[in-house]
């Protein structure tokens, strides 16, 4: 649904980040149930290096499992064109 994330620092080759988080709150909006939840990543050596938040659209009983709505005709173009290159680029190695 959405997520906001901020990097602190940078994330070397071999570090271990352990995620953590919390949910911070549940709604219902227009029939859908949402989650808001707050995460943070940290390194091996206890420096927080993520920090963020989003919200969660979950399935209920209710309403099933929640569709998300359709991108705009241009996003969507421009996503197809990212993916067909980066297919291109990968059928190269």
């Amino acid at each position: 649904m959405q997520q906001y994330d901020e990097i602190w620092k940078f994330n070397y080759i071999c570090d271990t980040q352990m995620i953590t988080g919390e949910v911070t709150g549940k709604r219902e909006e227009n029939g859908l149930k949402i989650v808001d939840v707050a995460f943070r990543m940290t390194n091996q050596r206890g420096e927080e290096t993520v920090k963020g938040r989003g919200s969660i659209l979950l399935p209920s009983r209710e309403s099933g499992i929640p569709s998300l709505p359709r991108l705009p005709a241009e996003l969507q173009a421009k996503v197809n064109h990212m993916w067909a290159r980066h297919n291109e680029l990968t059928a190269r190695r």
